[in-house]
């Protein structure tokens, strides 16, 4: 009878182990589920105000939809058009990279394109002459060069227009 008792106790321990174990992991799935609740939350006081910054203008599809719309107003919506182009190219399939690198190029840095972007011959060159091989960092200078133009350009008029 002693032998049972003493097999009985690991058994015990065991599952109080497993409960504490199950506790503490509950207790931190809430601490992550409260955090992204928070994140995810739009305080009062910034209801209507635009992002702080472009970089997180453009995580949220509101903003973005704003931004576009005054972008459409200035005649310059290609600079966001072309961001977003590229941040879904690096998305890319690797059997579809070639025709979308083309297509990107063709449409946005092609000099006389219909929504031809402002950037250096030097950044259109290179794009250029990576197209016959590209990969999916082929667009980053341009799409850094246009970040910045917006943000330093259409950015600041855009937060000036809202405030």
């Amino acid at each position: 009878m002693q032998r049972k008792h003493d097999e009985a106790k690991p058994c015990k321990s065991l599952k109080e182990d497993d409960h504490t174990k199950r506790a503490d992991f509950e207790r931190k799935k809430f601490r992550r589920s409260l955090t992204i609740r928070r994140s995810k939350r739009n305080p009062t006081n910034e209801i209507n105000q635009p992002s702080s910054s472009l970089a997180l203008l453009l995580t949220r599809k509101d903003e973005v939809a704003s931004f576009r719309s005054f972008l459409q107003s200035e005649f310059s919506e290609e600079n966001l058009n072309f961001w977003l182009e590229c941040e879904n190219y690096k998305q890319t399939k690797q059997n579809k990279i070639r025709k979308t690198a083309v297509k990107i190029y063709e449409q946005y840095l092609a000099v006389g394109s219909s929504n031809e972007i402002n950037v250096d011959a030097r950044t259109r060159d290179t794009v250029k002459a990576n197209l016959s091989n590209p990969n999916i960092e082929i667009f980053n200078q341009a799409q850094t060069r246009i970040f910045k133009l917006m943000e330093s350009d259409s950015f600041r008029r855009f937060r000036l227009k809202l405030s």
